[in-house]
C-alpha cells in the first residue's frame, strides 16, 4: 500500500490556513465570513494546495504518473482539509460565535427575497420560513455538507489530476514488449 504523508501534511496546512483566515476575518468583521466573494477567493486559493499535492507525487514517481496516481494524493489533501474546515465551522457557529447563524440566515433570506419574482410569493415565504426555523450548522447539516464536499472535491481533484498526469511514453512499448505477434510464422 502506498502511503501519502505529504498529501496529509498539505491538507493539514491548508486546513490550518483556512482556520486562521476565518478567525482573522471574524476578528475584523463577522460579516466578512459570510461574504460570497471572499468565500470564492478562499476556494480558488484552495486549488493551489491540491495542485501542489499532485505535483509533489509526480516528482516522487519520477515525473510520470497516471490519472489515478495523480488523483489519490490530491483527493486525500482535500479530504483532510474538508474534515478540519467542517469541524472548525461547527465549533465556530455553534459555540464560539452563535450570532453568526443569524447573520447567515439573514444573508440567505436576502437572497430568497431577490428570487421572489421568479419563485412566487407563496414559495418564497415557505423558503424564508424554512431558513428561519433551521440551524444550517447543526451536527447533521455539517455531516451532510462534509459528504457533499467529498463528492465536490472528488470532481475538482479529478480535473486537477487530468492537468497533472503525464503518461510515460516508454510504457507503451513495455506493454507490448512481451506479447508475441500472432501473424509471425517464426513464433510457432
Amino acid at each position: 500500500m502506498i502511503n501519502y504523508p505529504y498529501a496529509i501534511r498539505i491538507g493539514l496546512i491548508w486546513g490550518a490556513a483556512y482556520i486562521l483566515i476565518q478567525l482573522i476575518l471574524y476578528l475584523f468583521s463577522s460579516s466578512l465570513i459570510t461574504n460570497s466573494w471572499i468565500a470564492s477567493l478562499i476556494f480558488l486559493l484552495g486549488l493551489i494546495p491540491m495542485y501542489i499535492s499532485g505535483s509533489e507525487h509526480k516528482l516522487k514517481l519520477g515525473g510520470y504518473l497516471s490519472w489515478k496516481e495523480a488523483l489519490i494524493p490530491i483527493w486525500i489533501t482535500s479530504i483532510v482539509y474538508s474534515f478540519f474546515s467542517m469541524v472548525f465551522t461547527f465549533i465556530l457557529y455553534n459555540f464560539l460565535a452563535p450570532e453568526l447563524i443569524d447573520e447567515q440566515r439573514n444573508a440567505q433570506i436576502k437572497i430568497m427575497e431577490n428570487f421572489r419574482g421568479t419563485m412566487g410569493n407563496e414559495a418564497t415565504e415557505k423558503a424564508i420560513e424554512d431558513i428561519a426555523n433551521t440551524n444550517p450548522f447543526s451536527f447533521g447539516k455539517i455531516i451532510l455538507a462534509f459528504c457533499f464536499s467529498l463528492i465536490f472535491y472528488f470532481i475538482i481533484s479529478s480535473i486537477i489530476a487530468l492537468i497533472i498526469k503525464k503518461e510515460n511514453p516508454n510504457m507503451i512499448f513495455e506493454k507490448y514488449k512481451n506479447n508475441s505477434d500472432p501473424f509471425d510464422a517464426t513464433n510457432s
